[in-house]
């Protein structure tokens, strides 16, 4: 049965969509849902389903905020975050939305484990000045609430292709139609769509408080508590194993680190900080086994490592840097196996480059290798030989 529903996504425009309605997947456990399409139908996925992998996530974006900062998905790495769509000439919806997002802001404003982000669909006249202007009007904060800009065609592409903001029956739109939306989206820790809420809504706004505050509670150990323990290489709690979130803190309560568990073994990203919020690593691993990219950072924000992975399996480039930004080694790997590799003095002066054949090392291989010198606090310091 089709059912006609007309929902009012403008302030300046008005935009009837017209969708079939779908069977709501019930929950088999008790949680907040995910949204894998435009149509937003709620899906229940235990991790232990095949499709818990298959979850549509945000993908890597880089935008401009209001303090002329990079804003990327980094910015969110390991938070959960509210993201809507704007632009500050709007007359009417806009100021209504930011009004109710502002209690979000207020209610989450000394929570460090919650961002907000505005993308801006008009960015030809939305520069940095005017968002600033707009911030201060509203009382934005921009260490808790982003502000962006940026190229109209990437802005446009990640609000319609994964947000799913102003989708009309797969209609095809270019970066030239004009897209606003009351919709606000939340998105947990590993980038997944898991509410979408009426902006204009104070019920709406009222839920999606709720929700963060469920997202945040939602298996989340801290690593000192005395109910989890590791055994045979399974992380048990209760003495069962452990399905959720493992957080460690540094002494002043800061998060430190953030790995979430199924059954017991690591799954999914793992994100790790500086005692004074900075970045430090982010990992992925399935079933215990490390997949993936694997990336990390120095303080100052240039990269410290870049390892792949592949069935726990060291797998194609193993990168690592000076803190400088100068490079120290580069090796390549198939299936855990070193197949050539070279190393770098800080004056740039090689001091290793091998070739492996039959199991065999050629080449110069010095013995005095690099390393990276850590702090009191456990923060990397410098790499040095």
């Amino acid at each position: 049965m089709l059912q006609k529903i007309c929902i009012v996504v403008g302030a300046c425009f008005l935009l009837i969509a017209c969708k079939q309605s779908h069977k709501i997947v019930q929950p088999a456990a008790v949680g907040l849902p995910f949204y894998n399409a435009a149509d937003f139908t709620p899906q229940w996925i235990g991790k232990g389903s095949p499709a818990y992998r298959t979850i549509h996530t945000i993908p890597p974006f880089s935008f401009i905020g209001q303090e002329g900062d990079t804003v990327t998905e980094l910015t969110f790495a390991g938070k959960i975050y509210v993201a809507n769509f704007f632009f500050t000439a709007c007359p009417g919806i806009c100021k209504q939305l930011t009004t109710n997002l502002l209690q979000v802001q207020k209610t989450f404003i000394n929570d460090n484990r919650v961002l907000l982000i505005s993308h801006s669909v008009t960015p030809e006249s939305d520069d940095t000045a005017r968002l600033r202007q707009y911030a201060k009007a509203f009382g934005i904060r921009s260490f808790k609430w982003k502000l962006v800009t940026g190229n109209r065609v990437q802005l446009y592409r990640i609000a319609r292709k994964d947000y799913f903001a102003d989708e009309d029956m797969g209609e095809q739109k270019s970066s030239g139609d004009f897209l606003h939306t009351e919709n606000i989206l939340l998105i947990d820790q590993q980038r997944r769509i898991r509410g979408v809420y009426k902006g204009t809504s104070i019920q709406d706004i009222s839920n999606l408080i709720a929700d963060i505050k469920t997202l945040e509670a939602e298996g989340v150990v801290r690593a000192d508590d005395n109910l989890l323990t590791l055994q045979n290489g399974t992380w048990l709690y209760r003495k069962t194993p452990f399905n959720g979130t493992i957080e460690t803190h540094f002494a002043s309560g800061a998060l430190k680190m953030s790995q979430s568990f199924f059954d017991g073994k690591e799954e999914g990203w793992q994100f790790s900080w500086y005692a004074d919020g900075r970045r430090d690593a982010q990992r992925f691993f399935h079933k215990g086994e490390k997949e993936g990219t694997h990336s990390g950072w120095w303080p100052n924000g240039k990269p410290r490592f870049e390892y792949h992975f592949h069935n726990g399996y060291y797998e194609g480039d193993f990168k690592e840097w000076y803190e400088t930004g100068e490079p120290l080694k580069q090796i390549v790997y198939h299936e855990g196996k070193e197949i050539m590799g070279r190393g770098w003095r800080r004056n740039g002066k090689p001091y290793m480059s091998f070739v492996v054949k039959n199991n065999r090392f050629y080449g110069q291989i010095n013995p005095n290798l690099c390393y990276s010198l850590k702090n009191e606090q456990g923060q990397y310091i410098a790499a040095r030989q």
